[in-house]
């Protein structure tokens, strides 16, 4: 599943609390993808290199890499 600005739910909320045990998101864990969570995915895309995805946009190459990263 692909997230991104508007999304919201318990998936938003698991891309949250990974973000932020990456160091990328210091927000709010309200299930909201707003500018907040977009700022954190496309630095966390910067950091780690990831090409496939539109930055701020949470696709498989995201995904992938952010759960290979934290453990939940």
């Amino acid at each position: 599943m692909t997230l991104s600005l508007g999304s919201s739910g318990d998936e938003v909320l698991e891309l949250q609390a990974r973000l932020t045990l990456a160091g990328a998101y210091h927000g709010d864990m309200d299930g909201e993808y707003d500018q907040e969570v977009y700022r954190a995915v496309k630095s966390y895309q910067t950091w780690m290199y990831i090409k496939g995805d539109p930055k701020g946009v949470y696709g498989p190459h995201t995904r992938e890499a952010l759960e290979r990263s934290t453990w939940l």
